[in-house]
């Protein structure tokens, strides 16, 4: 079952901490980190997860993006779609 939570200020700090940790891995690899979903958005009753959305430059391949951000403890997400890479941060509370 998902439960929602009420809107966390702090959940814009932790997308700003990830996104710093992400630019830094894939320096020179992507152009925009985006926080997106429900967490997102100011009082907004949400699932406590923050979802991040990094858009790959015209030349970098998504898919080899996976092993720069295992350092950071992310996994590429095994059932993920076939047109763009998706990881996960399995060690994330939720």
């Amino acid at each position: 079952m998902v439960e929602l939570e009420s809107h966390d200020a702090l959940w814009a700090s932790s997308f700003a901490h990830a996104a710093g940790d992400i630019s830094a891995a894939l320096t020179g690899r992507v152009d925009a980190i985006e926080h997106i979903g429900s967490t997102a958005v100011p009082g907004l009753l949400a699932k406590p997860v923050i979802d991040i959305a990094a858009r790959a430059v015209a030349d970098a391949d998504p898919f080899a993006m996976g092993e720069p951000l295992e350092g950071l403890g992310y996994a590429v997400h095994g059932a993920g779609p076939t047109n763009h890479a998706e990881l996960a941060h399995p060690g994330a509370a939720r």
